[in-house]
């Protein structure tokens, strides 16, 4: 194989890929050696977590458990807004017939009016509980 490396340039240059190959192949190798070794776990037999001590520690150390409590204690103190009526609304509508301007037809025609009103959304029996 070298012999032909010698003569043909294109052989020579796969030849030298190959041998860098080789030595990146080796280089990773030894290298891994040493990060795929795993320390021992060190062993639990006979030991026994009481739940109580689980559960003390879930508390403490988990953000979604101290957020739903804190939610609960502020839901339990708070003021509740839903057993409050919605906002009125108030409306102004303007309708005028004939001419595109705004306000004009209201001495000239009986369609045209200004309308103003309140609304007021009353929910079925028994929501605002």
């Amino acid at each position: 194989m070298f012999s032909i490396a010698r003569r043909n340039p294109t052989a020579r240059f796969s030849c030298a890929a190959l041998i860098r190959s080789l030595y990146v192949i080796l280089l990773s190798v030894a290298l891994a050696g040493n990060t795929l070794a795993q320390e021992s776990i060190p062993s639990h037999a006979g030991t026994i977590t009481p739940l109580s001590e689980l559960l003390a520690e879930a508390e403490k150390n988990n953000p979604q458990i101290e957020s739903g409590a804190t939610r609960l204690a502020s839901g339990e103190t708070g003021s509740n807004t839903v057993s409050t009526l919605p906002d009125p609304q108030f409306n102004l509508q303007h309708v005028s017939v004939g001419s595109p301007r705004p306000f004009a037809g209201y001495t000239n025609s009986d369609f045209a009016y200004l309308g103003f009103g309140i609304s007021q959304d009353i929910p079925y029996p028994g929501k605002l509980r």
